[in-house]
């Protein structure tokens, strides 16, 4: 955590996953947040899918391996 946030909702962990999150009460997979020094990933933590990734350049890549496609965006 972090004793003195600047944004209402801030957090701060040396973990890579900062965030994760799964729907409770069915059969849900969990999701999460993953970054480092050059990417943010959202990805299905249960069967380590990368569903989106985005770039500190801001570029934004989403994948559907059941499609087999990929969709790159930059500005």
């Amino acid at each position: 955590g972090d004793s003195s946030p600047s944004y209402p909702l801030e957090i701060a962990n040396a973990n890579s996953t900062s965030i994760a999150y799964q729907r409770t009460g069915v059969s849900a997979k969990k999701w999460g947040f993953t970054s480092d020094n050059d990417t943010t990933i959202w990805s299905n933590i249960t069967d380590s899918v990368s569903a989106m990734t985005l770039t500190n350049a801001g570029a934004a890549t989403f994948a559907d391996d059941e499609l087999y496609a990929k969709y790159r965006f930059s500005n």
